[in-house]
């Protein structure tokens, strides 16, 4: 019988560990939450979701611009933020402006994707990573 030495063991072992946890990170980024129709659900940076008994996948991929008036400061013009959402196959950009009451809509297939918030609001002095964000939506069906 062939023995192996201590460092090739321990490098058997480290390649192992790292295959295993590959797998792990490739099943974490398939995985979604769910959602159903007509409530309001929130979905965080990079997040997807999937509805319940459905065919609607929704993916939260970037805010591109946040120009928003932030909070205690002055502004002339109020701002926006735009949302770029993958939902199936359509891609979707979702402006809203400054604190504009009523959500930002736009229709993917046979459903309407309704952005109610964005967070966190922008206070004065403070970056917003974009891994902070989160935005409010509700899917209706047409």
């Amino acid at each position: 019988m062939r023995k192996i030495s201590l460092p090739s063991f321990v490098f058997i072992l480290c390649v192992f560990f790292l295959f295993s946890n590959c797998d792990q990170k490739a099943a974490q980024s398939t995985s979604y939450d769910s959602f159903k129709l007509n409530e309001d659900f929130d979905l965080k940076m990079n997040q997807k979701a999937k509805l319940n008994d459905g065919d609607m996948l929704i993916h939260f991929a970037d805010v591109t611009e946040d120009s928003r008036c932030p909070e205690g400061v002055n502004c002339i013009q109020a701002g926006k933020v735009v949302v770029k959402l993958m939902a199936n196959e359509t891609t979707l950009m979702l402006t809203k402006k400054g604190k504009q009451k009523g959500g930002a809509e736009g229709n993917s297939g046979n459903y309407t994707i309704e952005m109610m918030e964005v967070n966190p609001y922008p206070k004065d002095g403070v970056k917003i990573d974009k891994d902070d964000y989160s935005i409010k939506l509700k899917v209706t069906k047409i």
